[in-house]
Parts: C-alpha cells; structure tokens; sequence
C-alpha cells in the first residue's frame, strides 16, 4: 500500500526502472545506416542488457556511439539505461547529446521528461548534483508532450504528463489524457485518483466522488483517497458521508488523531453531537493532554446543551495552553450562551492582561472584541466601546469589528459617532453589505429616512442576490414602520428566494405589528414549514398565541421547542412563563419568568410579566417592586401609565 502511495505521487523514475527492456527504443538501422561496428555493439549492448549486465552493456553503447557518432538512438538508448539505473546526471548528459544530433528524438525527450518530473514531485534520484538548478514544469511538460508521438498509448507517461497539468492547474488537458487511461484499464487506481484530483480541480465535485469511489474500492486502504473523499463530502455538505469516510481513514491509520477530529466535526455537522461526544471521549481517554480534544468538545457539549460539560472542557483548553488565547475564547462563548455577560468580563479581563506580551496582538484582538460585547450586555457602554475599539487598533482592519464598533454606538444612542465610525468603515470597504446597515439604521435614527431606504434600494437594484439584504430592508421599514412596503419588498424576496426561513419570519412580524394576526400566524408557519426548528418562529408565533390567549397548548408546545434550541434566552424563557401564567399554571410561570427577570432586569416587558404574575400570586410587593423595575427599564413596548396604575392598585389594596 505504502508503494502504492509513493507511485501516486510522482515517482516517474521509478516507474521508468521497473519498465526492464521492454521500452522499445528505436533500432539503430531504423534511425539511420549504421556502420557495422556500430550496429554489432549496439545489439550486443541490448543483448547485455536484458541480461542485467548493466556496466557491460553501457561500454557497448558507447562503442556504437563512438563507432556512429550521428546516430540519435545511440545516446537515447544510454540515457534510458542510466535513468533505470537511477543514474539521473549521466542520463540528462546522454539525453541531451541525443537531442542536440536529433532535436526530435521522443526517447530522449521521454528520458528528459521523466527526470525533471520526478525532480519536480520530490522525488530526485542519486546521482545528480545538488548544485543542478530547480527544473522548470514548463520544460518537463514540453519534453513528455515531445515524446508522445512514439508512445500513445503509454499509460505510464501519460499519468506522469497528466500529473504535471495537474501542478499547472490545466485540468482539460489533464483529464484529456488522464480518461483514456481509465477507459483502457478501468482498474488502474492511479488513474482513477488522478482523474478525481482533474474533476475536482474542473469543480465537478460530483464526478470527483464518483472517482474516488472507483479507487477506494480498488484499494480501500488507500488513505489519500479517503482524506479526498471525506473533504468533497464536506463541500457537497454531505456530512455524514463525510464522517464515514474520515473513519475509514482513521481505521486505516489509528495514529492520525486530526483523522478522528475530523470525523468527530463531521458527525457535529452532520447533527449527530451525541455520537460526536462518544468519538472523542473515546480519544480523550488516550490523548487527555491534545488541547485539540477538549476544545472541539465545547462545540459539541455546546450543541448537546450541556454548558456544565462545555465549560469545564474550556477550562481544560486553558489548562493546557495557558499562554493562548484559544481556551479563553471558547469559554466566552460558553458563559454567552448563558447570558452570563459579568462572567465574560471577570474571565476576560485578566486574561488579556496575563496575555499580553506572550499572545500576538491580533490574537488577543478576538478576546478584547467578547469582553466588549458583555459591556453592552450589561449596559457599561463607555468600557464596551473602548474594549471594540481598542480591538479593531490591534485587529487591523477587519469589516466585522468595524460594523461591531458601530454597532456599539447605536446601542449606547451616540447616533452621530456611529454615522463618522460607519461613514469611514464604509471608505474602506464600500462592499459591506453588513456596513451599509449600519449605516442605513444610524441614517434612520438620524431623521434621513430617504437616505436611509435609499441604501438599500440601490444596493437591491444593483445586485439583489443577497437574502439578508432584503431581510434587513425590511427590517428597516418595519422600524420605520413603514409596512406596505415592507410587505413589497418581502413579498419580492419571497419568490425569488422560496427555501429561505428569515424571509417569511420577518413577514409574520410586519402583519404582527399591524394587529393582522391571522397573517403573521400563516407566515410564522410557513417559516416552521421550511425549517421546524426555526427557534425564532417558534418564540414568536407561541407569544403571540399566548398573548391572545389563543391555543395556548399549542403556545406551550411551541414555546417549550424555542426553549430546548436555546434554553437561556430569556425572550425565550418570558414567553414560556407567560404563556404558563395565561393558562393559570403560576407555579410553572414562576419558573420560567423569574430565571427571565433575573436575566434580562432592564428589558420593561419582562419585569411587567413577573410582576403581573406575583400579584396573581399575592405577592403585592414583589409586584410593586417588578413593575418599578419595569418603569425604570429600556421603556420597550410597554405603556407607563397602564404600570403605574397596577402599582397604584397594588398599594391600595
């Protein structure tokens, strides 16, 4: 198998020595009329040579040469005897001897060829000097083009030459050569591989798979082939297919652990995080001390919801690698995925500082970018915006924390620092479809409505291929609560994008806001229908049936589903309570709204929710104190004199 391996990446001398004597030179009275010294040491130099007799046989040839010295086929028949005998600096010598009497001679270009393409594949022979210069591919292409009009049907020279398109990129010519070969001998592995590596080179991944399915039963210890397979698996996005094959090639060599990462990662795409875990357990048991082991299990505990298990493989990941920022960032995104936004800061904080000077600044940059992100969380706006900023300082230039820093600016309502951050961004990088939001939102705060909806009226006209872009409109308008036309432009998106979730989302959101609930019901639906776990439509559509008090079964169910996908969103977690208080379950309400509250203390909607439900509970000072909590929040969808009334009530009472 090994040689197998060895031969499919190049070895051309190789392939040339074990060809023996049935190269079939031309004979020296077919070149031209030989004295009959020449033609006597000629065929005596074969006649040693097929004997083994490889020094004799040399002295022959050079007889004849000396005895011809016009003679092409001479040199070329001692260039080809000293190439097989792996004498690489005699057999350029002769070969070029042969070429200067005959610049025609395929034998000699063959020789040539050949040399200068195992030089090329790594794989130089002894016998010739270090000091030769690098071969072109250019020169070993042109020789092996040369030398095939004596030798069509050499497979061998024509995988080597369809080898060297390959280097070159030129994937027609080398599928012209490499599908005859295949079609004559269909269990030539080699070509099989070779043609996989032309398709996909060609970009025709399906034709690829097919190939390397043909080599891999051929030689289904052919690792390479594996490797490949699980690779064009993944671009397919065809992931289980892709673990499969990762753990053949794994089988094949247990010593490989980024084989059984990859698998592992394959299984974890391919929605398989169970089996994923089970993988790496098994490989942490034998390499606990990989860093690469752990830190892949945080995205696995993290698709298995289990947090416990993801932080405490973050925490390994440092464990290990101390001086890197890689387990850091892992952990920030476990303790984000639990809205824990002052244990970022706490985590992050000294560790950038423990960091600094041992980690590269760019690197770091990701950290100070998440220790930011958790200042807006907590509303320390000024700390969040130096953290951004002094990020994209040692991040260079990067369109995601320029859209982050201007981001940052909206959510502390500095709108004109955010049109100057945005308005520079936007210099730099005019294709930023993230940062032409941006700008469009800061415009629209800014009162330039026009200018606002003009952003992104042209960027659509301009091109359009984008979904997000017309989510995004849309979003605008609906702020703007500009609904006819956000309708428009979401109805447009619609057909031309029809297996996009986001799209009839939003639209459920647009008749949402305007009262027209049997529509946003329909389009929340529709979304469910593209993508059943679409959490967003689950959360919507189940707060708005339990707002309305409408199938509120239904809304649980809905609701609970949100929750599993992502159990400490507290939108998420509010909705579940109140639809469990508007079915009288106050108890169970308790539960999901008060872990809300605890999460998420300034947004006005939730605390008015835990506070209608401590009152429902007889509980008229948590309520009262839940309501002021309300009135003192982010003010959001919510109406003060309604509150301020439950207060008076609750008092008087």
């Amino acid at each position: 198998m090994e040689q197998f391996e060895v031969m499919t990446r190049g070895a051309a001398l190789v392939v040339l020595a074990a060809l023996g004597a049935t190269l079939g030179a031309p004979s020296l009275a077919a070149a031209q009329r030989p004295s009959a010294t020449a033609y006597f040491e000629f065929i005596r130099g074969r006649h040693l040579e097929s004997l083994g007799q490889i020094a004799q046989a040399l002295e022959a040839y050079r007889l004849a040469a000396e005895a011809d010295p016009k003679s092409a086929a001479i040199p070329a028949e001692i260039a080809t005897l000293n190439a097989r005998a792996n004498r690489t600096e005699d057999a350029t010598r002769a070969a070029g001897q042969a070429l200067a009497i005959d610049p025609d001679n395929a034998e000699a270009h063959w020789v040539l060829g050949t040399i200068l393409a195992a030089e090329l594949e790594g794989r130089a022979e002894a016998g010739r000097s270090t000091s030769t210069p690098k071969p072109s591919l250019d020169d070993a292409i042109s020789h092996l083009e040369r030398a095939r009009s004596s030798r069509a049907l050499d497979s061998g020279l024509a995988l080597t030459l369809g080898r060297l398109y390959l280097s070159k990129r030129d994937y027609p010519k080398a599928l012209e050569l490499i599908e005859p070969v295949l079609e004559r001998e269909p269990e030539q592995a080699e070509a099989a591989y070779l043609l996989s590596q032309a398709k996909l080179g060609a970009g025709d991944l399906d034709a690829a798979a097919k190939s390397l399915d043909t080599v891999i039963a051929l030689e289904p210890q052919f690792t390479r082939a594996l490797i490949d397979r699980a690779d064009v698996a993944l671009r397919q996005r065809r992931f289980d297919e892709a673990a499969a094959a990762f753990g053949k090639a794994s089988a094949a060599m247990p010593d490989r652990l980024d084989l059984k990462l990859r698998q592992a990662s394959a299984l974890l795409r391919a929605g398989k995080p169970d089996a994923a875990r089970d993988l790496l357990e098994t490989v942490e048991r034998d390499r606990g001390d990989d860093a690469r082991v752990p830190f892949l299990l945080v995205d696995v505990e993290r698709a298995r919801h289990d947090y416990q298990r993801a932080e405490r493989a973050a925490r390994r990941v440092i464990e290990l690698e101390p001086d890197r920022v890689t387990g850091y960032h892992a952990l920030a995104q476990v303790l984000a995925d639990r809205r824990e936004h002052r244990a970022i800061v706490d985590a992050l904080g000294p560790a950038i500082t423990r960091l600094e000077g041992k980690e590269d600044s760019r690197a770091l940059a990701a950290l100070r970018a998440s220790i930011g992100v958790a200042y807006l969380q907590l509303r320390e706006f000024d700390a969040g915006i130096a953290a951004i900023d002094r990020a994209r300082r040692d991040g260079g230039a990067d369109p995601a924390l320029d859209a982050l820093r201007v981001q940052a600016r909206l959510e502390a309502d500095r709108v004109a620092e955010a049109l100057a951050v945005v308005a520079e961004a936007r210099r730099e990088d005019p294709a930023s479809e993230r940062l032409l939001g941006l700008e469009a939102e800061a415009r629209l705060r800014h009162g330039e409505r026009d200018r606002a909806f003009a952003l992104y009226q042209q960027a659509i006209d301009a091109d359009g291929s984008d979904v997000d872009t017309h989510i995004a409109f849309a979003g605008l308008l609906l702020e703007a609560k500009e609904f006819k036309r956000a309708e428009t432009v979401l109805s447009a998106a619609r057909a031309r994008f029809p297996s996009e979730t986001a799209v009839p989302f939003q639209l459920g959101a647009v008749f949402e806001e305007q009262a027209r609930y049997e529509d946003a019901e329909r389009a929340f639906r529709d979304a469910l229908l593209i993508d059943p776990k679409h959490a967003p439509s689950l959360n919507y559509l189940g707060y708005m049936l339990a707002e309305h008090s409408r199938k509120l079964d239904e809304a649980v169910k809905l609701l609970h589903e949100a929750v599993d996908l992502d159990p400490y969103n507290g939108s998420y977690l509010d909705s579940l309570g109140w639809a469990y208080f508007k079915r009288g379950a106050f108890d169970k309400a308790k539960t999901y709204l008060l872990r809300a509250g605890d999460q998420l203390p300034r947004n006005s909607v939730i605390q008015d929710h835990v506070g209608d439900l401590l009152f429902a509970m007889s509980d008229r000072s948590g309520a009262v104190a839940a309501w002021r909590r309300a009135l003192d929040g982010d003010g959001r969808a919510i109406e003060r004199r309604v509150i301020e009334q439950k207060i008076e009530k609750a008092r008087a009472r």
